[in-house]
């Protein structure tokens, strides 16, 4: 029932070749920031295959201060990209174990739940202010002739989203 201003803060294509993380490290030192917005590619585990593979990528990356420091200091809401299975994967060829070991570490690793019919895509509603809608146009992606990039079904989700949603505003 609040409807207050919030700070939002966000990146996206956190590649470990650029440690320290020094945008994310000043963000979390703010305290006028309420949420965290990651847009993608949080961490670049190409060429990563078993699940161990990609629980390490993980380790090693969110043990970094930058991102303990943001987790413990605000919300921190997520999609994911490419990188957090490898460099432009097509999710209609890439073999589906590596496919379900990315996705497995990633649950394993974030404190997020998985969306309606267990896919990668949900939404957080911050009081009456925002709705954050948050998808998957990446492992539904029909990249041969780019057709879609969500399925029907998360669509349908989506559009039920925005038109069922109290808040204020819906961030997408």
């Amino acid at each position: 029932g609040v409807r207050r201003p919030i700070t939002v803060a966000a990146t996206s294509c956190t590649n470990q070749l650029f440690r320290p993380l020094d945008a994310v490290e000043r963000m979390a030192e703010r305290d006028d920031i309420q949420l965290f917005l990651h847009l993608g590619d949080q961490h670049y585990n190409d060429g990563s295959e078993s699940l161990e593979e990609f629980r390490s990528d993980w380790r090693s990356q969110i043990g970094q201060r930058a991102y303990r420091e943001m987790h413990e200091a605000v919300g921190f809401y997520q999609t994911w990209d490419d990188h957090e299975v490898d460099n432009d994967y097509d999710p209609t060829s890439i073999r589906s174990s590596i496919l379900e070991n990315a996705i497995q570490a990633y649950y394993e690793n974030f404190a997020i739940e998985r969306g309606p019919g267990g896919g990668l895509w949900t939404s957080y509603q911050w009081g009456d202010t925002a709705e954050f809608i948050i998808l998957d146009g990446r492992s539904e992606r029909y990249v041969p002739d780019d057709s879609y990039y969500i399925s029907q079904e998360q669509m349908d989700w989506f559009l039920g989203r925005l038109s069922d949603s109290t808040a204020h505003f819906k961030v997408v």
